[in-house]
């Protein structure tokens, strides 16, 4: 009655902050959900929602299905659900009581292999305490916290135990073990860890235990305590990493949500902001727009980038609600799930609504790429008419996108770049962008309904030999977007009618003609398919010699990471980039690599996909 009474005052004076809409509720009542206790959730590389139950097992779900595993039918101890992790083709569950603070218990750690849908235990190393709260696995190590028996990283070389007061060794190739004692808090303060979080950023484990924060970089040990942080007290609940603004957040037992920006220490309490509660179960960071999720006993927030806060308080909008809400995660099709502890899950669709662009009548006239005497390859020259009329405002971008069937001839860093007004001349006006090493002047004429772009390739990104280049144009004015497609072959200059005498003299050039059509009018076009998740086609071919393509798409623009390690678990090589939302690949050469199996992580903001490919030679 009286919590009853709390959540009636909550959602009384707090009606400014809390957002109303409408949640969907799955609990014992109206789904095939056993219990309403739930401890973890996770999304699978498919898009499968997975739930961890208290006493229940593991339950999987698209939406519409049902499955569940529990130890009858897999014959591994996973009715504890605590924690669940994939990497590449195997699913890891720790296993461990919802509850940590009421007499926890815990059977190990278990693996699916999801290719012969075969389940094992692997309690190596865990030997101590088997109540597993953490599992983060990076491209050298797999980290396994628990609540009682400190940290076990495991390698290619075997594992370490690390304790507040002894460090255990094993290694795989003579079966030796050895236990050394060290000066207490040597590595951490205590061997209860209540959770774990890796910064693939800057290459740092961070554990929460109930005496403070501890980080590891491989290498030194730093444990944060209320002696030499900020941190208001050493109860750490969890921590997460924010690879958006590079924050670390630290959810506390009753005393709020801190972060940490570099140097810089804050707290969000119920005195201070508008936070449900001051004692922090779960945090979570939205994948699309950096949005932090907090899970509360009380209820949820969400806080954007610009520090505008929302709450989410029980039963309003069917919001579920039990002991605390244990977990938060977002799918690849815009909806966040939370799941309480006593209460069931909920989902809710969160993205907002999208505007169609308008269409843009696209006329390619000509495309050329021309040679001097001696050769340059540094200008190339685009005119588009566009239809309907536009003014082109400071404020407006225009820019272009060009591929080949073989490579990405530029590779720009935005696809919409704002192009700076130069100066204005009789009708005309001029502007200039810098993309990637190489420099866009536009020309736009008033009145009329052209615009000229030259695209001065300081980069020498054209590769002459390569003439059989089809290019995809891509040309947005203000809300108006226009695609168009051109297919180019070589010809002699004498051939060509139009050549602009300005930019060049003798030699070959490379242009549309009629054996190679140029103009792919589009008028009314609809916006493309573009991709509503980030996903992993996987690489093509495979097995493969020498060199294969790893296909991804992201619905957003983003940092997108490749990791190719060996079948030992070392390092191959590291790959980054920025791509524009769409369908996009990485090329990864194996020429100077031993044949074998290859596994390869794909990694967006905090999502991560695996695969294994085999290179034969």
């Amino acid at each position: 009655m009286r919590k009853l009474l709390y959540y009636i005052l909550i959602a009384v004076f707090s009606i400014t902050t809390t957002c109303l809409a409408e949640w969907t509720p799955y609990t014992t009542n109206n789904s095939p959900l056993a219990t309403n206790y739930i401890s973890s959730l996770e999304i699978s590389p498919d898009g499968k929602v997975l739930i961890g139950s208290h006493e229940h097992g593991l339950y999987i779900t698209d939406g519409d299905n049902w499955s569940h595993f529990d130890k009858y039918n897999t014959e591994v101890p996973i009715n504890f659900t605590n924690r669940i992790k994939f990497n590449a083709d195997t699913l890891f569950i720790g296993s461990a009581s919802g509850d940590l603070n009421d007499q926890p218990t815990g059977e190990g750690l278990s693996i699916l292999n999801i290719a012969d849908s075969t389940w094992s235990e692997f309690n190596m190393g865990l030997e101590i305490n088997q109540i597993i709260t953490g599992i983060e696995i990076t491209h050298a190590y797999r980290a396994v916290s628990t609540y009682g028996g400190g940290l076990t990283i495991f390698d290619s070389d075997g594992w370490v135990r690390y304790q507040r007061d002894f460090r255990t060794e094993y290694t795989y190739a003579d079966s030796q073990q050895q236990v050394f004692k060290v000066t207490p808090r040597t590595y951490i303060p205590t061997d209860y860890i209540r959770g774990l979080d890796y910064d693939f950023q800057n290459n740092v484990l961070w554990l929460a235990t109930i005496e403070g924060a501890v980080s590891y970089n491989g290498e030194l040990w730093q444990t944060y305590s209320v002696d030499n942080s900020g941190l208001p007290s050493n109860r750490i609940q969890l921590i997460k990493v924010d690879t958006n603004n590079g924050s670390i957040y630290f959810g506390t037992y009753g005393y709020g949500l801190v972060q940490k920006s570099g140097e810089d220490w804050n707290i969000y309490n119920t005195d201070n902001s508008p936070i449900v509660s001051d004692i922090i179960y779960s945090l979570e960071i939205r994948p699309d727009n950096g949005d932090l999720w907090i899970g509360a006993d009380e209820g949820l927030n969400s806080v954007s980038s610009d520090s505008l806060w929302t709450a989410y308080i029980p039963p309003d909008s069917n919001l579920v609600w039990g002991d605390f809400y244990s977990d938060i995660a977002f799918d690849s099709s815009g909806y966040v799930w939370v799941s309480a502890f006593g209460g069931g899950i909920a989902s809710k669709f969160i993205l907002p609504e999208s505007d169609e662009e308008d269409s843009l009548y696209v006329d390619v006239r000509k495309l050329k790429f021309l040679v001097r005497s001696p050769e340059r390859n540094d200008i190339t020259w685009l005119r588009a008419y566009l239809e309907p009329m536009v003014d082109l405002l400071d404020e407006d971008s225009v820019s272009i996108t060009i591929d080949s069937e073989s490579n990405r001839v530029y590779t720009m860093e935005n696809c919409f770049e704002l192009f700076h007004r130069i100066f204005h001349w009789g009708n005309r006006d001029f502007y200039a962008a810098y993309l990637n090493e190489a420099i866009i002047l536009m020309t736009y004429y008033h009145n009329q309904d052209r615009i000229k772009l030259y695209l001065f390739d300081w980069g020498q990104q054209v590769d002459l030999d390569s003439t059989a280049y089809s290019l995809d144009v891509r040309i947005k004015l203000g809300s108006y977007v226009g695609y168009d497609q051109v297919v180019i072959g070589p010809v002699s200059l004498a051939s060509d009618p139009d050549v602009d005498t300005l930019y060049s003299d003798d030699g070959e050039i490379l242009l549309s003609n009629s054996y190679y059509p140029a103009i792919c009018d589009i008028e009314d076009i609809e916006p493309p398919n573009m991709p509503k998740a980030f996903d992993v086609a996987g690489n093509y071919p495979n097995p493969f010699n020498a060199a294969t393509r790893i296909q991804f798409n992201i619905a957003q623009p983003a940092l997108v990471k490749l990791t190719v390690y060996d079948i030992l678990g070392r390092l191959a090589s590291v790959n980054q980039d920025y791509f524009e939302a769409g369908s996009h690949g990485f090329e990864w050469d194996g020429s100077t690599k031993a044949s074998g199996v290859y596994y390869y992580t794909i990694q967006v903001d905090r999502k991560i996909h695996s695969g294994r490919m085999i290179l034969l030679k």
